[in-house]
């Protein structure tokens, strides 16, 4: 038979044997629940998969999130609502200088008008002096050759008129 001391080595060796059992059991069922949870996640590849799995380890810190975002999305709002204040400042600046550039193109529209209006008149009054000019010279012209003839009728006449006796003394 055996002692005392070997029934308690053959105990521990079963129970060695059967806690090793248990052990691989108990992988073999937490590799196997893996695999399922693995297999049944929405996603269409293996990789993607596994990259959703590693996103649900960091569940807590995704559930911190939202606070954090509720922070900065305030802040956001904030900034969207001084930025909009400074777009409406800046559209009312623009709109002010659109209606002074709008005044200065119709004043400088309304010189190159009058200036246009003021080189046709010119250019009329030009045309208009070459043409008193020129009518200027026919009578110079006109009055040189009465002149001429009032000349030559006097030198042509004087002697006729001084053959005439005076009478009429």
């Amino acid at each position: 038979m055996l002692t005392r001391l070997e029934r308690v080595d053959h105990r521990i060796v079963l129970m060695a044997r059967a806690f090793r059992l248990l052990t691989q059991i108990t992988l073999i069922v937490t590799l196997l629940l893996l695999y399922i949870i693995v297999w049944t996640l929405p996603a269409p590849t293996l990789y993607s998969k596994i990259t959703l799995l590693r996103q649900s380890w960091h569940l807590s810190e995704v559930l911190k999130q939202p606070p954090i975002l509720r922070a900065e999305l305030e802040k956001a709002q904030q900034d969207l609502g001084g930025l909009r204040a400074e777009v409406a400042k800046a559209k009312m600046d623009n709109d002010e200088l659109e209606k002074k550039v709008d005044i200065a193109e119709s004043a400088t529209k309304d010189l190159k008008r009058k200036l246009a209006q003021a080189q046709i008149e010119v250019a009329a009054e030009k045309t208009r002096r070459s043409e008193l000019q020129k009518k200027l010279e026919e009578e110079k012209k006109r009055q040189l050759d009465l002149a001429e003839k009032l000349k030559k009728l006097k030198e042509s006449e004087l002697p006729l008129l001084n053959s005439i006796p005076d009478d009429d003394k």
